[in-house]
């Protein structure tokens, strides 16, 4: 403060407007930037969210279409009534080609969306449908897959009622479970973003009317350190003008109206010494030094109005050096 006191009003008017264009540049650094990071976290959002689902339902899909598989090639039993038509060992081969197509795409799915950065519930539920699905493999559908290669419609059935479906079951409860996850983590996601963009607003909104207090304070405290320091010259100009030469002239400040009252208090100050000069030269005599007619009769006059008003005695003495 002693600084913007002393500071010429240039300067201060430099500090005000630098101060404000860095307020400006900050507020507007800050919106863009947390719109950007908004941005960015909504799309990433949307994005981590999409892929995950997307596989593991495309998994399910592949999945559900090997058991429609297994039940195709079931239907090329001789046994069975349904209209063929075509070879049963091109028929089963096809199928039976088509399920080990899909487990390997099923492993390299799984396999990518593993190293995607789960959290800990979806770890723990990722491990849970992995478990399950190697099971329904294992047990179910590679026995089925091999039995149905052999013609072995009987065993595939066997297994395909007893392993396959309700190993199926608890595969799809575990993917359901894992979908669910991935959606509530999405959901979280998306809160957490939403609340950074209510933050960053918040901040942009509380700034920009800081910004218009800061303003609004520092053009109120300018326009008093010149006003006032002016008006207080304007002042001491007219008791000048006047003719009061004897009233204080207070210097506050060092700037230009600081430097202004100096010289005026400075002009005051040479005014009364050259009046007092020539209120001695016009009432005494330059050869004698002694009072003149003006001087004499302007002391008698006084003196009369004091013998009159108080009652005083007076007495007058004139010497005549001739």
């Amino acid at each position: 403060m002693d600084f913007l006191k002393n500071a010429s009003i240039k300067t201060r008017l430099w500090v005000i407007m630098c101060t404000m264009a860095l307020l400006i540049l900050f507020g507007g650094a800050i919106g863009l930037n947390g719109i950007a990071m908004t941005n960015d976290a909504l799309d990433r959002t949307y994005k981590d969210s999409l892929k995950p689902t997307n596989m593991i339902s495309r998994i399910m899909l592949l999945m559900d279409e090997n058991r429609v598989h297994i039940m195709l090639g079931l239907q090329q039993d001789p046994q069975n009534h349904y209209p063929k038509t075509e070879d049963n060992k091109n028929s089963v081969h096809i199928h039976t080609t088509a399920i080990t197509n899909n487990l390997n795409k099923i492993t390299t799915l799984l396999g990518e969306y593993k190293k995607k950065q789960l959290t800990s519930e979806e770890q723990d539920l990722t491990n849970l449908y992995t478990i399950a699905r190697t099971q329904y493999v294992n047990d179910g559908l590679i026995p089925a897959v091999k039995a149905l290669k052999e013609t072995d419609f009987q065993k595939t059935n066997e297994i395909f009622l007893n392993k396959i479906n309700p190993y199926y079951k608890n595969v799809n409860l575990r993917a359901n479970a894992l979908l669910q996850q991935i959606g509530e983590t999405a959901k979280n996601n998306y809160k957490e973003a939403s609340e950074r963009f209510t933050l960053i607003r918040n901040i942009l909104i509380y700034g920009t009317l800081f910004g218009i207090l800061f303003v609004s304070i520092s053009a109120t405290l300018l326009i008093r350190s010149i006003v006032r320091p002016l008006n207080k010259a304007v002042t001491h100009f007219k008791h000048i003008a006047e003719g009061n030469l004897d009233e204080d002239i207070s210097i506050s400040s060092k700037d230009e109206i600081g430097q202004v009252l100096t010289g005026l208090a400075e002009m005051q100050g040479k005014l009364k010494i050259m009046i007092g000069e020539l209120d001695q030269l016009a009432g005494t005599d330059k050869l004698t030094g002694a009072w003149n007619r003006r001087r004499f009769e302007e002391t008698v006059e006084t003196e009369m109005d004091r013998l009159r008003r108080y009652g005083q005695r007076l007495s007058l003495m004139i010497l005549d050096v001739d």
